[in-house]
């Protein structure tokens, strides 16, 4: 999905990943909970659970000045159903842990505005 948003927008491909990067992995969290976990636990507390992994990376995000959305740099609605096709037949999607339909990759793009 960052390909698409990170070339349409002239972005660099880090900042495209990081505006993406908690929506997708509030997405794919119901398949990947205990990789979550871990991610927290490395972040926050030995107790941490999948969902602080998802807010400290978030909140990580903002601490290292990335703290921006889609629609910062210029995304707009109107980009979704390209860039959602486009990131449906990017090879990359194929290692996403959840199969994400073309609708659901345009859901992600829309809460990641």
């Amino acid at each position: 999905m960052a390909h698409q948003s990170g070339a349409a927008l002239h972005i660099p491909h880090g900042l495209a990943n990081a505006m993406l990067l908690p929506t997708v992995m509030e997405f794919n969290r119901m398949v990947c909970r205990e990789r979550f976990s871990q991610v927290g636990r490395a972040l926050r507390t030995k107790k941490s659970d999948d969902r602080d992994a998802i807010n400290a990376v978030s909140e990580l995000i903002v601490e290292v000045g990335i703290g921006k959305r889609l629609g910062d740099v210029g995304a707009t609605s109107a980009h979704y159903d390209a860039w959602a096709q486009a990131a449906q037949e990017d090879i990359c999607l194929r290692s996403n842990p959840r199969t994400a339909s073309l609708e659901q990759i345009v859901s992600l793009y829309a809460a990641a505005q």
